[in-house]
């Protein structure tokens, strides 16, 4: 039995069992995506295909197989991905829509053209979680996330992360 003391916010899928199991997870307070992103600049393919950065290890390699594509860019960080789009090395990347926005925020002549995508683990509902006997904490943060997610302030601050926006 778990004896941990950690209580974080992270993202989880919906199918996500390994926090189901002995955990205790609060109700969504944010879902993000990852996407498929290119340079706006650069000559692309209209159906998305060609070559695509993806981190080794991460769900961008699985959604790229599982949307058929067959050129991958393998790069070791979700960094280095954003750059082999930027520099023309990939046309595509498959990263996740906060790591644009901090890299676009950072960055202000660069905008990404963006495309979602589909896959079972394109979208990330964060989420905060601990041991299960602390239930009773997990189901108050939901009730107070359902309260503030009426909220206008609480909306200013999320809405930029939803694709939406971009």
């Amino acid at each position: 039995k778990s004896k941990c003391d950690v209580f974080s916010g992270i993202p989880i899928l919906k199918e996500d069992l390994q926090f189901k199991n002995g955990m205790a997870v609060s109700a969504p307070y944010l879902t993000v995506e990852f996407v498929k992103f290119s340079n706006p600049d650069a000559k692309v393919a209209a159906d998305g295909r060609g070559t695509v950065a993806v981190a080794y290890e991460t769900p961008g390699q699985l959604i790229a197989a599982e949307e058929g594509d067959k050129n991958f860019d393998v790069e070791n960080t979700t960094k280095d991905v954003i750059d082999a789009v930027v520099s023309g090395k990939a046309e595509y990347g498959i990263g996740w829509y906060p790591s644009l926005l901090k890299y676009e925020n950072s960055h202000h002549s660069v905008h990404f053209s963006l495309m979602t995508t589909k896959s079972k683990v394109s979208n990330w509902h964060l989420s905060f979680v601990a041991d299960a006997r602390n239930t009773i904490l997990i189901s108050k943060i939901s009730r107070a996330l359902g309260r503030l997610s009426n909220d206008v302030a609480f909306q200013k601050m999320v809405k930029p992360w939803a694709i939406a926006s971009h």
